[in-house]
């Protein structure tokens, strides 16, 4: 039996219940899972987004499919988070989600559950064999290029190789953009294409806009206007104008392509320190951050300083980067993050980029 606080409270039921009043028990990745499908968003935190499959399901049908299944238990059949999070730490996930569904009507199990058979190894924990996937970006990559499409697979590699990084960067944009894919942080085109200015739902509708773009140009329009800095050019040209300028920063982005601000890489550093890819801070991002200054697990509080900026909803990452343009980044913290130990992260924040060096802060030809 659950407790609720007031009818109100019951009538909205279990999921409001547990984030909007004052529960004794800890909150898990489930019950951020089933709120996000209450208000139809994607779930936003991490863990839950590793947990419960998102982070696997790369493809833009796979995201929208895989939160259509989860709506399908939590809201139709009334599976508690509670249920969810017992079957996923012990492995008996998939196993559950099958029994729920099998146990109503074929008529009444919807679309998702079928794509859900068809596509169990998103929540299955099994290894992908990534040769395969690499192979079919590859093969798109290459026919959308004018290549042959019956290249032989090391044909295509030997030749991709020796292109210049730029076009390098294109073409594997291009590869999974036709697979209705979109570039993950751990990607090299997740900066410099703009996806490092949206949140997990908004990174769908930009992949759906870069799939439409290609429609219209050749890989050489595509590549020559990423080389130059003329991609927001190029969306403004094909008509997508109005869809850029609904992506707040997206626009500077594009504009400074294959350049990029170091706040976008922080950002995407943060990320992938947090979903334990180990690997130092970029150099950029070492510097102008002040990455350089940590000792032993300095490194970790400055990280968490940074991570607390990127979760406000009015973070604005410009203004952070003029912060280390000005040499101010600890002052413009303080302003708008609670700060911890202010006396270590002053020393940790300083810069050494400041008004007065020769070197260009913050901007880093990708």
């Amino acid at each position: 039996m659950v407790w609720y606080c007031s009818r109100r409270c019951q009538e909205y039921h279990w999921v409001g219940h547990l984030f909007s009043c004052n529960l004794k028990r800890e909150l898990t990745t489930a019950d951020h899972l089933a709120l996000a499908i209450r208000k139809n968003l994607l779930p936003v935190d991490n863990p839950t987004l590793l947990e419960y499959g998102f982070r696997r399901a790369f493809s833009f049908e796979n995201q929208r499919k895989l939160p259509g299944l989860y709506a399908g238990l939590v809201e139709a059949l009334k599976v508690k988070p509670k249920a969810i999070q017992r079957w996923r730490k012990e492995g008996i996930l998939v196993q559950e989600i099958k029994k729920c569904f099998e146990a109503i009507p074929a008529a009444s199990r919807g679309s998702y559950y079928p794509w859900f058979l068809e596509n169990q190894w998103v929540l299955d924990g099994k290894p992908l064999d990534p040769e395969e996937s690499n192979g079919k970006f590859l093969r798109e990559g290459w026919i959308f290029t004018g290549g042959d499409p019956n290249s032989p697979m090391y044909e295509i590699k030997a030749t991709i190789e020796r292109w210049p990084k730029n076009k390098l960067i294109c073409f594997h944009m291009c590869g999974i953009m036709l697979l209705h894919f979109h570039p993950a942080p751990s990607d090299m085109m997740w900066v410099p294409f703009g996806f490092c200015t949206c949140d997990e739902n908004s990174e769908l509708e930009l992949g759906g806009i870069y799939e439409g773009l290609l429609k219209q140009c050749t890989f050489k329009d595509f590549y020559e206007a990423f080389e130059s800095s003329q991609l927001l050019k190029l969306f403004r040209a094909k008509g997508w104008g109005p869809s850029i300028a609904r992506f707040p920063y997206l626009e500077g982005v594009l504009e400074k392509s294959p350049h990029c601000l170091s706040v976008w890489e922080l950002k995407q550093y943060l990320i992938l320190d947090a979903e334990d890819y180990p690997m130092p801070p970029f150099p950029t991002v070492s510097l102008d951050y002040g990455f350089f200054n940590c000792q032993n697990r300095e490194e970790e509080e400055l990280s968490a300083a940074y991570r607390a900026f990127f979760a406000k909803r009015d973070a604005d990452p410009l203004a952070l980067q003029q912060a280390v343009v000005q040499g101010n980044v600890f002052e413009y913290m303080c302003g708008v993050v609670k700060l911890k130990n202010k006396k270590t992260l002053r020393r940790l924040m300083k810069n050494r980029f400041g008004l007065n060096s020769s070197q260009k802060p913050g901007l880093n030809p990708f």
